[in-house]
């Protein structure tokens, strides 16, 4: 595989992270906390950020795990 070929891989997990850790931190927390506390907006704005960036570091973690030698 060529560098460049890697370098699209790992931009493509890294986005595929944050997208998906997004959408789980909005569904799932966001929603279930906003409405228990009245303030759905505000929760869904935080746990939409909260995904992302741990989405963000799952990919990160899984493209230095993905380092190895051909």
């Amino acid at each position: 595989m060529s560098a460049k070929e890697q370098d699209k891989l790992k931009r493509g997990r890294i986005e595929a992270g944050i997208l998906i850790g997004a959408i789980i931190g909005i569904a799932i927390f966001g929603l279930i906390i906003g409405t228990l506390l009245d303030q759905v907006v505000l929760w869904l704005i935080i746990t939409g950020v909260a995904g992302a960036a741990v989405g963000l570091l799952i990919a990160l973690n899984l493209n230095k795990k993905d380092k190895r030698v051909e």
